[in-house]
């Protein structure tokens, strides 16, 4: 049964004139072609820092030869160019201004075709891979990885920008979906980010960018997937690894993680916990005019956060094709929050000062998300794979702030009025998904068909408080509670095939009608029967 009760949504319109805080992120362009000035397609384009040499972002030309590094910070940097076939090339030393935009000089590939005496051959993959269904920055064994975090590997990949909120941005879109080893992450923007922040370079194989997602993919969002795939241990025999990690700005920061993991030819059996503490700091100045009235707001805000990270699970190999396992992870985040400004409102004509508004938010909140897994594999290593997922995840939201509004004579010296708030607002979420993919060879190309069925129970609530004398008041009209059961159950058949430079996709995806089951609990149990 599905029960929704309506939320109230608060809209506040504001006429902002100008703003203090600007973004002084810059933007380099350039081209590269070959020595008969033909334009290169798919060269891997890397953006290095000239003091350090640290990797600070990597992009691919375009079938132009065209590429562009953008929301750059100013400084001193270094573009090297590299493709199959030729010889590596570079710039000289690029200065880049706050704000600014610039064309680096044209980049000139020459062919590396050389007679050698002996031939040794070096498995080595590419940086960035641009296949026909997806773009893949290869983190594993490069010097990417070690030293950051899976957060900090999206800033650098091609296509993707983060912005000062830790908002993932993919080729200027947002509504961006980011999937673990294939499976999604229905996270906030801000968990995602700090579960991404306690996932260690070391442990991601490669990060996969898809703009164009087939039918496999669930419908939501509008700017593409991110697929981070996490690397699996190969070496057989016990082994054991702990990873430190430190920073300092005006708060320091302290990751680490410990990591198990035992493989034998029919078992591989692994664990790892993460944990990622600090206090993140910033300022906001905001200069308005509205109804005759400016107001000029200077404010602050102070976060300190500590998340855990946990992963475990086994693998058991059933001959040479089959695989079935397990797997539970978990992200437990506790955080405090604190806002504190402090607003000049003055009569727009004169300039008089009228009153001074001191604000205040102190917010706590506690995220804890949980899921297990069962999955299948078959891969006959000739192209035909079968892949079955049960997945039962819950989120358990809590959130609570108290805000205080102030409004002072302009010598702020004596309280004129005040308006005291606070809010409470626990969610608890159930998701059960389960879902079948298959796999083969067809007519020179490659078929892929499945269904996907997924319940969703949402019970998020949402209590006001007016606050006078230190006794919390409930606000009837600004309180709420939403209550949602959703089902979506979907099926799609997908075929591919490339013809030289000519890449033929077809899809086709629909619903399947079937009856709720109640709870995820209850429809879960129904899948297993």
């Amino acid at each position: 049964m599905t029960k929704i009760l309506t939320p109230i949504v608060l809209f506040c319109l504001f006429s902002v004139v100008s703003l203090s805080a600007q973004t002084d992120a810059g933007q380099i362009t350039g081209k590269v072609t070959d020595d008969k000035n033909a334009p290169i397609a798919f060269a891997n384009v890397l953006l290095f820092n000239a003091v350090d040499s640290t990797l600070v972002k990597a992009e691919y030309t375009t079938e132009e030869g065209n590429y562009a590094f953008r929301q750059v910070p100013e400084g001193r940097f270094r573009i090297a160019v590299s493709y199959v076939g030729y010889a590596d090339a570079s710039t000289g030393e690029l200065n880049l201004r706050a704000g600014a935009a610039i064309q680096a000089p044209a980049i000139t590939l020459a062919s590396a075709a050389t007679e050698l005496n002996e031939v040794v051959v070096a498995a080595r993959k590419p940086l960035i891979e641009v296949r026909p269904d997806k773009t893949v920055f290869n983190v594993e064994g490069s010097i990417n990885a070690v030293g950051n975090t899976a957060f900090e590997l999206l800033r650098k990949s091609p296509g993707v920008v983060v912005d000062n909120n830790d908002n993932i941005i993919l080729q200027g879109k947002n509504g961006v979906n980011v999937y673990i080893d294939g499976r999604p992450s229905p996270l906030t923007s801000a968990d995602l980010a700090a579960l991404l922040k306690t996932i260690q370079s070391s442990e991601i194989e490669a990060i996969e960018i898809i703009t164009q997602p087939s039918s496999k993919y669930d419908a939501a969002g509008n700017a593409g997937i991110i697929n981070i795939r996490m690397r699996h241990d190969e070496r057989l025999g016990a082994n054991a690894g702990i990873e430190l990690g430190f920073a300092d700005a005006i708060f320091p920061k302290y990751n680490g993680s410990a990591s198990l993991n035992y493989r034998d030819k029919t078992l591989n059996v692994f664990g790892k916990y993460s944990l990622a503490t600090g206090n993140n700091w910033s300022f906001f100045n905001l200069y308005r005019e509205q109804s005759g009235q400016t107001f000029d707001q200077q404010s602050t805000n102070q976060n300190e956060f500590t998340n855990h990270n946990i992963r475990a699970g086994a693998d058991f190999f059933i001959g040479k094709h089959h695989t079935v396992g397990v797997l539970a992870t978990g992200f437990l985040s506790d955080m405090t929050w604190n806002s504190r400004s402090r607003t000049i409102i003055a009569d727009q004509e004169s300039g008089i000062y009228q009153e001074v508004l001191h604000a205040r938010s102190d917010n706590d909140g506690k995220r804890d998300n949980l899921n297990a897994n069962i999955n299948y594999r078959f891969d006959n290593t000739k192209g035909i794979v079968w892949n079955v997922d049960a997945d039962y995840g819950v989120f358990r939201i809590r959130n609570e702030a108290y805000q205080p509004n102030l409004y002072l004579h302009p010598l702020e010296n004596t309280l004129l009025r005040s308006a005291v708030f606070a809010t409470e607002a626990p969610t608890d979420i159930d998701i059960a998904t389960f879902k079948i993919d298959h796999e083969r060879p067809l007519l020179g190309g490659q078929l892929g068909v499945g269904a996907k069925t997924s319940m969703v129970g949402t019970d998020n609530i949402f209590n006001f408080y007016n606050v006078e004398n230190e006794e919390y008041i409930i606000d009837p009209e600004r309180t709420n509670q939403f209550l949602y059961d959703e089902n979506i159950n979907a099926a799609y058949v997908n075929y591919q095939r490339q013809a030289g430079k000519w890449d033929f996709r077809a899809a086709c995806a629909w619903s399947i009608p079937i009856p709720t089951a109640g709870s995820p609990a209850q429809a879960l149990q129904a899948m297993i029967k």
